[in-house]
């Protein structure tokens, strides 16, 4: 008997309910917070912010073949500015110097170069380390950037000029 029992039970509780849903009852309080869930993935990279530094840059031409020939800049570069240059290497490329490779000169002659620089306050050099022909006069771009107290730059970043100019908003 003990065995029909049960099974009848089960069939009358789970066939007397039926009808309609009735109406949904008061909110009840709000629960405990759950446990914090799992570190999520790290997110992509953000875009290079800015970091307060200013630059401005001086567009000359150089004789690079005149014995202590250089540059004067229009005001003196302070102790919190430094110096990027880069050599017009084509009509619509710069790249940074120091630079060994293939240039042409504003005479459009293609040339072999080996190029570093110097600076002081007063004066930029360009230091040819190949003989080239007398009066051999390149297009420049001396960029001074103004560094803020306890900023970073990424030097290597700034090899290329492309990124020189995108951070710092310079106009060809």
């Amino acid at each position: 008997m003990k065995h029909l029992f049960y099974p009848l039970i089960a069939i009358l509780l789970l066939s007397g309910c039926s009808g309609k849903d009735g109406e949904p009852g008061p909110k009840g309080d709000t629960g405990a917070q759950g446990a914090q869930g799992p570190k999520g993935d790290a997110g992509s990279p953000g875009k290079n912010g800015t970091n307060g530094s200013q630059a401005y840059t001086y567009d000359f031409n150089l004789d690079v073949t005149k014995t202590l020939g250089g540059y004067q800049f229009e005001t003196p570069i302070e102790p919190d500015e430094f110096v990027l240059v880069f050599l017009k290497k084509s009509e619509f490329f710069y790249t940074a110097v120091p630079y060994a490779g293939y240039a042409f000169d504003v005479n459009k002659a293609f040339l072999k170069v080996d190029m570093t620089y110097e600076y002081g306050p007063h004066t930029l050099y360009v230091d040819s380390n190949t003989i080239l022909p007398t009066g051999t006069t390149f297009v420049f771009r001396a960029v001074v950037i103004r560094g803020v107290p306890g900023g970073k730059l990424n030097l290597e970043r700034y090899k290329d000029y492309a990124n020189v100019k995108a951070d710092f908003g310079l106009k060809d």
